[in-house]
């Protein structure tokens, strides 16, 4: 039978018009991405935006882009020193654009410029956003505006008295802008060399930047469900995201305290108690693919950067500016598999039975990205000469769009830095939407096939 699509009947035997129109909304998503970091690397490696006048060296400038474009903060030159301001300028537009989400920005322009969103553009724009409907996209869509100039502009305000009195009016006004940017989006850029080092003992701007981590990383959909509901017949879905992200935090924060504080040379035991405290809640935060840090973490215990890695690879919330595979999805395997060790044949929470096909695709999602980590990190112990504890944290910081490392990166070969740029860019498009765009196949119709059993344990 003859095919309809866009309203047009499409005859089965005609040749088949591959164009950017029909694409799959993952493909679209991906390319988009490519095309934002190669846009960036031209504008990096250009004169103008080096801080020596000097042509940018292009695999330096190309993993920059890319760290920037996946807000994952992985630096292989220091950002302050290397980059001129016009330079910064870049770096913080496509940390934007990266936090945004590609199809989220290329929107905005068009609505902008008063050009109507076809169908495609909508089912691209509902993945992008992790929307649950195509219903409720353009409204989620705004609500993605008003928050991001609200909260990157309050983040901007606060930040400003502190950083306007270490720098002066006029670098500390742009150091403001820039790291409520940075922050928002869970960049983990920064126009200090030492990171946020320098402010461990400051509550005040923990306190701002964490807000800003946790803001952005929570999803905007909890938002806007929370700020249209005011906190009444929340779904499941954003109580889900609270419970989880909470647990996640105090245990992150109590084991960095307990790892780094109960061992002789811990790195926590030359903190005064505050520090220790400020020190411990920000790392918790920042963990979850924010990239900042307080502390240097080549000198953590191993068991500190193991704990730190499964951080790193839960990552944020859907629809949120985070990378990982989501509090949701490690949330969602913890609670069937708690159920399976209780023999039941359904998972239940707050009074809701989780849905099979959610399950299916959480562990699924938990099982390509393990798949990932495991064969880049063998990938890059082969490739390079270096600690394999390092590496390894190297490659889940990556996948996990995190940004934090042990100090290695700047060190890696080529060959290495594709190795991570090709992860930074399958952590902040997903292994399953990558896959998806990478291997198109249609399904040529429904087949029921007979059930049959096999063992399993």
């Amino acid at each position: 039978p003859p095919q309809c699509y866009n309203g047009v009947v499409q005859n089965q035997s005609a040749p088949r018009v591959y164009s950017p129109a029909r694409m799959a909304p993952a493909r679209v998503l991906l390319l988009g991405y490519l095309a934002v970091i190669l846009v960036g690397t031209i504008l990096l490696v250009l004169p103008v935006s080096q801080a020596s006048g000097q042509w940018g060296r292009l695999i330096d400038m190309i993993f920059t882009a890319t760290s920037a474009v996946c807000v994952t903060g992985l630096i292989v030159v220091d950002t302050p020193t290397h980059f001129s301001h016009f330079g910064h300028w870049v770096l913080i537009l496509l940390v934007q654009i990266g936090g945004l989400g590609y199809m989220t920005a290329a929107s905005l322009i068009f609505l902008a410029l008063g050009r109507r969103m076809s169908f495609s553009d909508l089912l691209t724009l509902k993945q992008g956003l992790s929307a649950p409907n195509l219903g409720g996209v353009r409204n989620l869509l705004k609500l993605v505006v008003k928050t991001v100039l609200t909260v990157e502009a309050a983040g901007f305000i606060l930040l400003l008295p502190v950083l306007i009195a270490r720098d002066g009016v006029a670098k500390g006004v742009f150091s403001a802008l820039f790291h409520s940017i940075s922050a928002f989006n869970n960049a983990g850029f920064s126009l200090y060399s030492d990171s946020l080092e320098s402010f461990r003992s400051n509550p005040y701007v923990v306190l701002v930047f964490s807000a800003l981590i946790i803001l952005g990383g929570i999803g905007f959909l909890v938002i806007y469900e929370v700020t249209t509901h005011k906190f009444r017949k929340l779904s499941l879905h954003t109580r889900l995201v609270f419970v989880t992200t909470a647990i996640l935090l105090v245990a992150g924060m109590i084991g960095f305290w307990l790892l780094e504080g109960l061992e002789p040379g811990g790195a926590f035991n030359q903190l005064s108690a505050g520090e220790k405290f400020w020190s411990g809640l920000f790392a918790s935060v920042t963990a979850r693919t924010a990239g900042f840090s307080t502390i240097d973490y080549g000198g953590l215990h191993s068991a500190t950067l193991i704990m730190t890695v499964i951080l790193m690879v839960i990552g944020a919330s859907p629809g949120g500016t985070g990378g990982g595979i989501k509090t949701t999805t490690f949330a969602l395997t913890a609670l069937a598999s708690f159920s399976k060790l209780r023999e039941k044949t359904r998972t239940v929470i707050f009074g809701r039975k989780l849905d099979a096909t959610a399950l299916i695709t959480a562990f699924s999602l938990l099982f390509w990205a393990t798949v990932v980590l495991a064969g880049g990190t063998t990938i890059l112990m082969f490739i390079e000469h270096a600690d394999p504890l390092a590496l390894f944290f190297e490659c889940a910081s990556a996948l996990g769009t995190v940004g934090l490392s042990m100090g290695i990166t700047s060190s890696l070969s080529v060959a290495g830095k594709i190795l991570i740029m090709l992860m930074m860019i399958i952590g902040r498009v997903g292994p399953i939407t990558f896959g998806l765009a990478m291997f198109r196949g249609d399904e040529k119709g429904q087949v029921r096939y007979p059930i049959e059993e096999v063992l399993v344990g």
